[in-house]
């Protein structure tokens, strides 16, 4: 059996491995996405710092 590729306009994609043209891309979602990813980053630096406060000292129990 072979495979027959059906013609595509200039406009499809041919491959989808490939980076979006800076053309296709909408700039305010990607400003959206990027300020998701720093906040998301912000959440996750202060969870940590306070994690990394809280440690217990076993011994600290036992009085």
């Amino acid at each position: 059996m072979t495979h027959e590729q059906t013609p595509q306009s200039p406009d499809t994609p041919t491959d989808r491995t490939q980076p979006s043209s800076p053309a296709d891309r909408i700039v305010s979602i990607d400003v959206i996405h990027g300020i998701a990813i720093a906040g998301i980053l912000l959440i996750n630096i202060s969870y940590f710092l306070h994690q990394a406060g809280r440690q217990r000292i076993p011994s600290a129990r036992m009085r």
